[in-house]
């Protein structure tokens, strides 16, 4: 994601003032036209309120509009014939292994070597580095804090912290 470049002063008087300008305008001809058949006053605080919404719409769409993402009301046609994850066998088996390694003391660890081969899949397809073969590479793209973890493979069959795995599954998702 694009960081935001905040906008100059000039720039949100501008946007602003021509959406003030042009929402009074049109108020203006639709009162002009008999369309707003109320007094001038009220008349008046219909179009002040408007042209409010109006210029905080666009305020809002000029401060937000690069972070939005269009909805989707309906799935596509491949959305609908994949199966729900819950079905999906790998998944399953990564969720067992996950509660089995943060909540258990009888089981080996079966997250680290997985934690290993994504970390390597990542740094091949990010960067073009083994990780196995080129260590002193990887270990200067690498966060310390995963350097740590994968340097230091757990032995025997204690729990793992959740903390510690949440961390290095982020610091694999920097990469």
């Amino acid at each position: 994601m694009t960081p935001l470049v905040p906008m100059s002063r000039a720039a949100w008087a501008w946007r602003i003032g021509s959406t003030v300008v042009v929402a009074t305008g049109i108020g203006l001809l639709l009162w002009y036209v008999n369309s707003l058949r109320h007094g001038v006053v009220l008349s008046a605080g219909v179009v002040a309120s408007v042209t409010a919404v109006v210029a905080l719409l666009v305020w809002t769409m000029g401060e937000h509009g690069e972070r939005l993402q269009a909805a989707s009301w309906f799935p596509g046609r491949r959305e609908e014939a994949t199966p729900p994850s819950a079905l999906d066998y790998r998944l399953i088996r990564l969720r067992r292994d996950v509660r089995d390694t943060t909540e258990r003391n009888d089981r080996e660890d079966c997250i680290y070597p997985q934690i290993v081969e994504l970390t390597q899949e990542r740094l091949q397809s990010g960067h073009g580095i083994d990780l196995h073969a080129e260590p002193d590479r990887a270990g200067e793209v690498l966060h310390p804090e995963l350097v740590k973890y994968l340097t230091h493979p757990p032995h025997g069959t204690g729990k793992r912290s959740r903390r510690e795995l949440h961390t290095v599954i982020q610091r694999i998702e920097e990469l």
